[in-house]
């Protein structure tokens, strides 16, 4: 069984698993023994349920696994206490294994054993560790650096070798004032500011780092940050603190805020950019600061060129390849809506820039049928300093549902346009009641609506104003403060 997360919601313990077997075996806790959840849908918890019932869907779509719950009593969790499944091997990333239903809030130790998990506190935890043959010496000495080096170093991390999240932002602010921070990447190149204060995922830097880290901070997940060479018990000799501050807006508007809940793990404290993401991520068990998100701080301002149009729309989990890209409803719209809107508006540049996920054959050919079309360009987001100058410079902006639809509303007098039609939300994320109530632009259908709002400017300001609590240029700068205090949460 692969164990994804380990949560614990009132006085019961959730243990979540994926697997490619339809016949799951019975969970173990000590000597009591406990079947999984037969039907997702008899999950007390609807958030949960609604959560279980999406991550089965993706799990289902992209490997052929389906999800399996198994739930028991969180009384039963203490020290000495065993976990294990019916002659099935357990697997689990260090990542989840570090913030295992977040039991080092309460001093409880997890380390792996053979097809257990043992659950320990510290004087337990280090003498069963000295007496195993299972770690090498050289195992047994980064465990003791962990344990007895002190910690003073700030890491951050995205997903891959991104840079252009918050993770990100908030290391480029704070490292002005504070030499200890460091930024994992997978790629590093000549052209970098200072290599000094990145390292190389999976390098001997990042090892070193790990060991003796203060704070982790991350856009994504916990496991982005590890290391491959460490093993479960120098995270928790190493004992950092799990920060997460979100990828973009993340609020209830789309049915992926549930799975994420699921996908985040067990963060000791998560940052928030708007004000309805407070009360929603306490609502799933955050503790959360409102601080307004870093990557904001470069939108400040006003709106600079009313014939500039930056397009992006969010990514498509479904469209594996060029032939499924090339007929889904997806890229028809986007072609459709950018050949009518380079006729009626000759004098404005529109520039679409391509989501991240999108493939280089897709970009290719998107760029191909646009070829003899002066006025409409393609962005990258991965040239992050050509992205930044086309969305700051630009005076409208049109999305589907993308969250970086809040990034634009954070300008001064920026209204986003919303394209939703018909089946454009097909077999991706669903959009729920929510969004309408926190959206801070304006919601078209058809073609002809968005050259509506391209031609008269809208504005939104005073739902903006119940929607952001800050509107400057001082997220990072909030951000950092709170991670220095984190001793005081």
């Amino acid at each position: 069984m692969f164990i994804v997360n380990a949560f614990q919601l009132e006085n019961e313990l959730y243990i979540l698993c994926k697997s490619r077997s339809f016949f799951s075996p019975c969970l173990h806790v000590n000597k009591l023994i406990f079947a999984p959840v037969n039907r997702l849908s008899d999950v007390n918890n609807k958030n949960l349920a609604t959560a279980l019932r999406e991550l089965d869907a993706l799990y289902e779509q992209q490997s052929s696994e389906h999800v399996v719950l198994y739930v028991f009593p969180a009384s039963l969790i203490n020290d000495g206490t065993e976990i294990s499944f019916d002659n099935d091997k357990i697997q689990i990333m260090n990542g989840y294994l570090y913030d295992f239903a977040n039991l080092k809030s309460r001093r409880l130790f997890v380390r792996m054993g053979e097809n257990k998990i043992h659950i320990e506190c510290k004087k337990s935890f280090l003498i069963n560790i000295l007496k195993s043959k299972k770690y090498s010496l050289n195992d047994k000495i980064l465990f003791l650096v962990a344990a007895l080096f002190p910690k003073k170093n700030y890491i951050f991390s995205e997903i891959g070798s991104l840079r252009s999240d918050n993770s990100y932002a908030l290391f480029l602010y704070m490292k002005r004032f504070y030499k200890n921070c460091y930024f994992i990447t997978d790629d590093i190149n000549q052209a970098d500011f200072d290599t000094k204060f990145l390292a190389r995922r999976n390098s001997f830097k990042h090892l070193w780092l790990l060991l003796t880290a203060k704070c982790l901070v991350h856009s994504w997940h916990i496991c982005d940050v590890m290391h491959r060479n460490l093993k479960d018990i120098h995270y928790n000799a190493a004992q950092f603190s799990n920060v997460f501050i979100c990828h973009g807006i993340t609020a209830g508007d789309k049915n992926s805020y549930e799975i994420s809940r699921y996908n985040w793990g067990n963060a000791d404290i998560c940052f928030a950019g708007i004000v309805p993401e407070l009360s929603q991520f306490q609502k799933l068990g955050y503790r959360t600061l409102l601080t307004g998100y870093p990557r904001f701080d470069k939108w400040c301002g006003t709106i600079r060129n009313v014939f500039s149009v930056a397009l992006f729309f969010t990514w498509r989990r479904n469209l594996r390849n060029l032939d499924e890209f090339k007929s889904s409803l997806y890229f028809h719209y986007i072609r459709d809506l950018l050949q009518k809107v380079s006729k009626v508006f000759p004098e404005y540049t529109f520039y679409y820039i391509f989501h991240s996920a999108i493939s280089s054959d897709c970009r290719h050919f998107m760029r191909k049928e646009f070829q003899n079309v002066s006025n409409v360009l393609f962005v990258d987001v991965e040239n992050q300093q050509k992205f930044i100058e086309v969305f700051n410079n630009s005076g409208r902006f049109i999305t589907d549902y993308s969250s970086i639809a809040f990034d634009f509303a954070y300008k001064k007098e920026g209204c986003p346009i919303y394209f939703l039609p018909k089946g454009i939300e097909s077999q991706h994320y669903a959009l729920t009641d929510y969004f309408y109530k926190i959206q801070c632009g304006v919601v078209a259908t058809t073609e002809d609506q968005v050259i509506s709002y391209l031609s008269y400017c809208q504005t939104t300001e005073k739902r903006k104003n119940s929607i952001f609590q800050y509107r400057d240029a001082n997220n990072s700068k909030r951000a950092m403060l709170s991670l220095l205090r984190l001793g005081d949460y």
